[in-house]
């Protein structure tokens, strides 16, 4: 048993330095090892695949594709996403709108809207022009009424003033009036007189009523004379 365990370090160590350096040499090291019967936890490859996919995701996501489905290569996957979505949001939001339904939901919780979403959440911080322009190319409505939220959220926090332009170009009364709350509820955060005069200006029957609260609860705590 100790010997065993202290190959295991070893081989844990070696792979560690390779992955650094070459992670496709690494990853083709272990399947030596694997073959030979030295190397079989999952661990390993997770390492490979972790800094693999911080330097090179589309090389990474190749090589994880050549593994059979199971739970290893579904951990994989979703660890490549993770990472790739942080560096490159729009070519993981690529890479995953070529994928097809039934692959999703083998990979994904719920089918991964969770990635789109974190994704575009990612992207619309980098780019948010360019996030909601292709939110808005989305076919399902669910989905992509689900990645305009982030977008707006994230576009409100840096300019509201382009984030507010942008409402009419939403498809949909719903979706609309959700990031039109949105982007109210950041500048309440940041900016509460001028969200208010924003919430004022719409029509009585857009006011959300919690609105106010927020914004006044925000504002008065930052300057009680003006807010009164």
């Amino acid at each position: 048993r100790q010997n065993k365990a202290a190959r295991a370090e070893a081989v844990q160590a070696i792979l560690d330095t390779l992955s650094s350096d070459d992670p496709a040499a690494a990853l083709s090291v272990l399947k030596q090892l694997d073959s030979a019967g030295v190397a079989s936890s999952d661990a390993f490859y997770h390492t490979i695949f972790d800094r693999w996919s911080m330097n090179d995701p589309v090389a990474d996501w190749a090589a994880a594709q050549e593994f059979p489905p199971g739970k290893a290569r579904q951990l994989a996957d979703q660890q490549i996403f993770n990472q790739w979505m942080q560096n490159s949001p729009a070519e993981a939001i690529a890479a995953y709108q070529q994928l097809d339904p039934g692959t999703r939901l083998k990979m994904f919780q719920n089918g991964g809207d969770y990635i789109l979403n974190t994704a575009y959440s990612r992207w619309a911080q980098q780019d948010p022009q360019a996030a909601f322009t292709s939110a808005l190319t989305l076919t399902s409505a669910q989905t992509r009424d689900a990645a305009l939220a982030n977008v707006f959220t994230n576009w409100a926090a840096q300019d509201p003033s382009a984030a507010w332009a942008a409402l009419s170009q939403i498809p949909g009364i719903g979706a609309r009036s959700a990031a039109q709350t949105n982007i109210l509820s950041v500048m309440g955060q940041d900016d509460p007189p001028a969200a208010y005069t924003l919430l004022q200006q719409l029509p009585a029957a857009q006011r959300n009523p919690d609105l106010y609260g927020d914004i006044f609860r925000t504002w008065a705590a930052d300057d009680p004379a003006t807010a009164v």
